[in-house]
């Protein structure tokens, strides 16, 4: 499954990005963020992505 995601930082500023993609490429998953704790940032922006559909394009694949 491609997913991913990319983190720059600017002063004390943390922006993040992260996509899961459909093997198919037919459903493209984006969100980012901003804040200044990364692993806060990172729980946030995955539990998006998993509502969006995220969860079921990686059931469909892992089948869990």
């Amino acid at each position: 499954v491609p997913l991913g995601a990319y983190a720059t930082v600017e002063g004390a500023a943390l922006t993040m990005r992260a996509v899961i993609v459909s093997p198919d490429g037919q459903t493209l998953l984006r969100r980012e963020g901003q804040g200044v704790d990364a692993l806060l940032l990172g729980r946030e922006l995955a539990e998006e992505l998993l509502g969006a559909g995220g969860r079921e394009i990686l059931q469909s694949v892992y089948g869990r």
